[in-house]
C-alpha cells in the first residue's frame, strides 16, 4: 500500500482523523506557484474523457460530482502530492462541453524542470470529497472511484501510462500555465456491471484503492 505523505495533512492530521475535501489537503497552500489547467479545444474541451462503459467510446466525462486530479511524485514508497485540479469551475460547470475541463495549481516541491511521476484521478461521485485520512491511511469514501496512470490513455494518440506528456513544472513561470495533454480514463469495472441509468444518473462502481 502506498503511504501518501506531505508535512501539510501530516501536521493537520496530529490529533486524529480528517475529512479530505480534495487534494489540496495534501499540500501546503503556500507552495502553489503555477495553474495547471486544460487547454480550449475549438468551442468545447475535450482534455478529461472517459471511456463510456456501454459503448466504449470515448466521451468527455460526464457532470456527475467532481473529477478531481492529483500529480503526484514517489520518493521510495511514499508518495507526495504536488498538484492538483478539478472540473469543478466556471467553465465546466457553466458551459456545455467544456464537462471535462480541470483547473488547479502546481506546487514548488516538483521543482522547475521536473514532470510528476504519477498522476491519480478520483472520481467524487457525490462531490462530498475524497475520503479521510488518519494515522497515515487514506480511506476513500464508498462513492470515490480512483484511478492511477496506468488506467488513463494520454495524448491525441491515446497511449497509456505516458506520462511524459505531463507538462513540466516551471517557475517562475510569468503568469504562464501548465497545460494538462488530453485524458482518456479507460476503467474496467469491477465487478463489470456498470450501468447507465436511465435518467442520466450513474451507478458507481469500486477501483482498487492506492
Amino acid at each position: 500500500m502506498l503511504v501518501v505523505s506531505f508535512m501539510w495533512i501530516v501536521a493537520q492530521s496530529a490529533s486524529g482523523s480528517i475529512i479530505l475535501e480534495g487534494f489540496t489537503d495534501f499540500m501546503d497552500p503556500s507552495t502553489f506557484a503555477q495553474t495547471l489547467r486544460n487547454d480550449v479545444n475549438g468551442q468545447t474541451c475535450d482534455s478529461l474523457m472517459w471511456k463510456n462503459p456501454q459503448t466504449e467510446f470515448a466521451e468527455i466525462v460526464p457532470k456527475i460530482g467532481i473529477w478531481r486530479l492529483a500529480a503526484v511524485m514517489y520518493n521510495g514508497a511514499e508518495a507526495y502530492v504536488v498538484g492538483y485540479a478539478n472540473n469543478d469551475n466556471g467553465y465546466s460547470n457553466n458551459n456545455a462541453g467544456w464537462e471535462g475541463w480541470l483547473k488547479g495549481e502546481y506546487a514548488s516541491p516538483l521543482g522547475d524542470g521536473n514532470r510528476p511521476d504519477d498522476v491519480w484521478i478520483v472520481w467524487d461521485v457525490n462531490g462530498d470529497g475524497i475520503g479521510s485520512y488518519q494515522y497515515g491511511t487514506w480511506t476513500l469514501g464508498p462513492d470515490d472511484l480512483f484511478y492511477g496512470s496506468q488506467d488513463l490513455l494520454f495524448g491525441p494518440e491515446r497511449i497509456r501510462g505516458d506520462i511524459s506528456q505531463m507538462p513540466v513544472f516551471s517557475s517562475p513561470n510569468g503568469g504562464v500555465s501548465a497545460i494538462l495533454p488530453q485524458m482518456v480514463v479507460d476503467p474496467i469495472p469491477e465487478p463489470a456491471t456498470i450501468v447507465l441509468l436511465g435518467l442520466g444518473g450513474l451507478a458507481p462502481w469500486r477501483r482498487r484503492k492506492p
